[in-house]
């Protein structure tokens, strides 16, 4: 029986900021409200409020094919192209917007806040999103990504 090599799959943003998409709930309770009076009215509602509550873009790489797709979804169906997986370099854990303590020996070390999980190409000084969260989570996604990917982890402040 052949092993089965998983895909890696994570949505990295919404197309909307938080306030925006509790706003688009209001707008989908506003709609059920409406469409009791104004059926395409109120479906127009929903139909608004589900774009702006469920759309987002993210990354696929299928570590088989050597492929990867930046995808963007609306209501849960992925669109983009598949695109040859490029030459990486490393794998890079970067603190955003985190809180700085220092240690007994004066470094710094980021406790808090977001940190992004960057696959770095090798002859570009650009890379690929593969996640954006709290560092624990962080840390597991770069390292199932070093794992299959064959690469180091850098840690970056």
């Amino acid at each position: 029986m052949a092993k089965t090599i998983p895909r890696y799959s994570q949505r990295t943003n919404n197309y909307f900021p938080s306030g925006i998409v509790w706003g688009g709930y209001l707008f989908l309770l506003l709609g059920a409200a409406i469409a009791i009076q104004t059926f395409v009215v109120g479906l127009l509602f929903c139909g608004l409020a589900l774009l702006i509550i469920s759309g987002g873009e993210g990354l696929v790489i299928d570590f088989d094919k050597k492929k990867m797709r930046n995808f963007w979804s609306i209501l849960g169906i992925r669109m983009g192209p598949w695109e040859e997986l490029p030459e990486l370099e490393s794998i890079r854990i970067v603190a955003i917007g985190s809180n700085h303590k220092a240690n007994k020996k004066g470094k710094q070390s980021s406790t808090k806040g977001r940190h992004e999980v960057r696959l770095q190409f090798k002859e570009f000084n650009d890379f690929i999103l593969a996640y954006r969260g709290p560092l624990v989570k962080a840390q597991n996604k770069a390292q199932f990504l070093a794992h299959y990917l064959k690469l180091k982890i850098k840690r970056q402040a």
